[in-house]
């Protein structure tokens, strides 16, 4: 099961993890989820 689409891979590789952690307006990358929820 991928767990990351093809169109997120891209940001998320331009900006890896604590590459914004300087930065006065970082970018947020987020995908909510709901459990029960029927859609995410």
């Amino acid at each position: 099961m991928k767990l990351i689409k093809e169109e997120f891979e891209a940001p998320f590789k331009d900006y890896p993890l604590y590459s914004q952690e300087d930065a006065i307006d970082p970018l947020v990358i987020a995908k909510l989820f709901d459990p029960v929820g029927s859609k995410t």
